[in-house]
């Protein structure tokens, strides 16, 4: 038996809001208190000083998208853009020092820029010619993109755009296009990046929500699969079923552990996809559903 002192800290407990000191033994925490009451702690085998710094139980995230958050890290970061231009400079920026491949950005909201408009399909292409670029609104529900994914997408789908925002189903299907182009590494890559990110900034663990189609599944096994997870990773299904021998079926099938996370009922307020109950005031239409009360109900 080992027991380690952490002192000298401000301990985050409702046991003693004064607590400076923490003790271990053998990975678990056997007292929490202040700096005079140290004796309680037993015996000691080792004693850190945290010389002030704050302590707190590791987070769990409970909604996360690891291979989109991993290729917003290691991609674009559209977000804080002030402009359609502003916007621009940073695609100029990140084309220029990122040679071939997909070009993944995320994160511009045009509600807060004086253009009050996304960047044109034009002004994409001018920066990087024939290249996939896949530019993600801020909700992640919506995105611009280049020619060279927009001359892939079937015009029939809804939410389709000569140009402009591509929404609903047709945006599902350009992010479709632009993720089957990553490699089984990148893709790696990416959800490593995102999970040791957590790891850095205090997780333990998080909770995948992955959908039913394809390309989310082939994730969801990739990411499953990783031999080595900086935080540990519960992967939640996020799809309607309508009785319990199939919810059975789809889990063995898959891996995850559980029904979860999104059932993705509707799109979201800023690709003005949002189910209203009036229609919006700055676009045509109350946004869409995408699945029944009938279906949603049958699930519960």
């Amino acid at each position: 038996m080992s027991t380690t002192l952490l002192r000298g800290g401000r301990i985050h407990t409702a046991h003693d809001p004064s607590a400076s000191c923490v003790a271990i033994t053998d990975g678990v925490i056997s007292w929490i208190g202040p700096e005079h009451g140290i004796e309680q702690a037993g015996s000691i085998d080792e004693i850190i000083d945290l010389d002030g710094h704050f302590v707190a139980p590791a987070f769990i995230d409970s909604h996360v998208h690891c291979t989109d958050a991993g290729l917003a890290l290691n991609g674009l970061d559209l977000s804080g853009t002030r402009s359609v231009a502003d916007c621009l400079n940073r695609l100029r920026e990140f084309a220029s020092s990122h040679q071939g491949g997909v070009v993944w950005g995320h994160g511009w909201d045009d509600s807060n820029w004086p253009d009050q408009r996304p960047p044109s399909r034009a002004e994409i292409d001018e920066i990087v010619g024939g290249r996939v670029a896949y530019l993600a609104r801020i909700d992640v529900h919506s995105a611009v993109v280049s020619t060279g994914l927009h001359r892939q997408l079937d015009q029939s789908l809804p939410g389709f755009a000569l140009d402009g925002i591509l929404t609903q189903s047709s945006h599902r299907q350009a992010q479709d296009i632009a993720r089957g182009i990553l490699t089984t590494p990148q893709r790696d890559a990416a959800q490593i990046s995102f999970l040791s990110h957590c790891a850095a900034n205090g997780m333990i663990e998080v909770h995948e929500c992955a959908f039913r189609d394809h390309r989310s599944l082939a994730e969801l096994t990739g990411l499953l699969a990783l031999p080595h997870r900086p935080v540990q990773v519960r992967a939640y299904l996020g799809t309607a079923v309508s009785d319990p021998d199939e919810a059975r079926a789809l889990l063995e099938s898959t891996g995850a552990h559980a029904l979860g996370g999104d059932l993705s009922v509707d799109g979201s307020i800023g690709s003005r996809t949002a189910a209203l109950c009036h229609p919006y005031s700055d676009a045509d239409g109350s946004g869409v559903r995408y699945l029944s009360t009938e279906v949603i109900t049958q699930h519960l």
